[in-house]
């Protein structure tokens, strides 16, 4: 049976889940691991739409405490940054 070999840049888009999945056998419960998921996936949307995750995390945390019920998405922190930006 033959394998194919894959190249860095075909190897790339797959890493991370292979990765997040690894992560997830040190969690203690299933709760643990979905949060864990929900985090991975959000800070790879983020990496992804160019926004910075640390910044788009800490902005949802803010919202969420001073707002609960609130869904704040990073497609939508990208827009919100961009409109900062055009009015500075």
């Amino acid at each position: 049976m033959r394998h194919e070999v894959l190249t860095p840049g075909e190897l790339h888009p797959i890493r991370n889940p292979v990765v997040g999945r690894k992560n997830y056998y040190g969690t203690r419960s299933e709760l643990g691991a979905r949060v864990a998921s929900l985090m991975f996936s959000l800070i790879q949307t983020c990496i992804k739409l160019g926004v910075d995750p640390f910044a788009y995390l800490l902005e949802a945390a803010t919202r969420a405490r001073e707002m609960p019920g609130t869904v704040y998405l990073p497609h939508e922190h990208r827009t919100d940054s961009s409109q900062a930006s055009a009015q500075a």
